[in-house]
This record gives structure tokens, C-alpha cells and sequence, in this order.
């Protein structure tokens, strides 16, 4: 299924993601190629020089400004984005930024953070983050997978990355608005109308 063939059908997403690194590349190319549009807040000058010239500006917005600043971040458009990816170098310095974002912008912003300690995954959900990763856990469970279940850790990759090609498997979640025509309607009915138009498959609509 191609991502514009359901474009008249979704709102423009938007993701902001505070603070810029290898990880956070692999995320962008990721939300890029999936037709998302990214903004990333940044400390460092010369990521601001380097994300000018790698990405073309109609699909990501580079901000320069101090991550304890919610005045100069409000220009990436936070309340007005899909959602929050806090990506800081220090676990303590992700929970303040959450914070005073939890505080400063609309209540409706989601947050997402990748922490090193899994200890403190409660904490961060507690503080209000919709979504918390332990990067050492969630790449240990790859790896362990990758040993024991080769074929379904192949599978599973596949799936939870953006596609990029025809043939690759792709799962999408989209917003339904109020103007959406499946809004209301049973899931067969949206099931048999979307393969029959678009050769999607729905697994599930609320």
C-alpha cells in the first residue's frame, strides 16, 4: 500500500525529536520514510549545519535552542505535533525535560523517551511519558532473538520498520478524524472497502 494512496484520508503527522544522534538519525530516516514530517531540537551548532544540508526543509525543521528554554522550543510547533521524542544523552536530564514540558505545553502532547537504566521506566510513566524504551533491554531481546529465532526476528524487523519498498511488510497506524468516511463503520465493511481500494489490510479501527 503506498503511503499517498491514503493520504486524503489522514491529517499531516508531525514529530518532534529533542536532541540529535546516531539513534536519532536511524529514528528520522525512519519517520521520513514514512511520510512524517520531523522536527529536531538541538544544542549542538553544528547539528543545525549538518541536518540543513542532509534534509530537504519542506520535510524536517531543525531548531537550535537550549533544552531548558520551553520559551525558544515552542517554535518547533510542540502542541501542535503528534509527538515528543525526548532523546537526551543523560537519563536525569530526559526527566526534567519531560517535565517541564508536561508543564509548559498542552496536556494532549505525547511523549516518548529512551532511557539507558530500565530501573527507572516507572518513573518516567509516572511523570507522564506515553512510551518508554530501555534501549540496553530492547536491543538485549533483539539479539536474543536474533540467536534463538532468526527467521521471526527477520520477520519482526520488517515489520515494525517503515517501508521503503513495494514488497516490504509495512503496519501503519493512522488518527481517524471526524471527517474520516470509515469513521463509525464496523470492521468488516472498512475491511472489505480498504483491500478492495487501496490492498490494505486493517487490523483494527477504534
Amino acid at each position: 500500500m503506498s503511503n499517498k494512496s491514503l493520504m486524503g484520508l489522514i491529517g499531516l503527522l508531525a514529530v518532534v525529536i529533542v536532541g540529535w544522534n546516531s539513534f536519532a538519525k536511524t529514528v528520522t530516516e525512519q519517520m521520513l520514510a514514512a511520510g512524517v514530517k520531523v522536527a529536531v531540537v538541538t544544542e549542538t551548532k553544528d547539528d543545525v549545519d549538518l541536518l540543513t544540508e542532509e534534509y530537504d526543509s519542506s520535510d524536517l525543521f531543525v531548531l537550535f535552542a537550549s533544552f531548558s528554554s520551553m520559551e525558544l522550543i515552542e517554535k518547533a510547533n510542540v502542541d501542535e505535533s503528534t509527538a515528543v521524542f525526548i532523546n537526551l544523552e543523560d537519563d536525569a536530564q530526559s526527566l526534567v525535560f519531560l517535565l517541564n514540558c508536561r508543564k509548559h505545553f498542552s496536556k494532549r502532547v505525547q511523549y516518548g523517551v529512551v532511557l539507558d537504566n530500565g530501573e527507572l521506566m516507572p518513573t518516567f510513566e509516572n511523570a507522564g511519558a506515553a512510551i518508554v524504551v530501555c534501549m540496553n533491554e530492547l536491543c538485549s531481546q533483539l539479539i536474543a532473538s536474533y540467536v534463538f529465532e532468526p527467521h521471526v526476528a527477520q520477520f519482526t524487523e520488517d515489520l515494525i520498520a517503515s517501508a521503503v519498498a513495494e514488497d516490504d511488510f509495512d503496519i501503519q497506524q493512522f488518527f481517524v478524524t471526524g471527517a474520516n468516511p470509515y469513521k463509525g463503520k464496523s470492521y468488516e465493511s472498512v475491511f472489505f472497502e480498504l483491500k478492495t481500494t487501496y490492498d490494505a489490510i486493517v487490523i483494527g479501527l477504534t
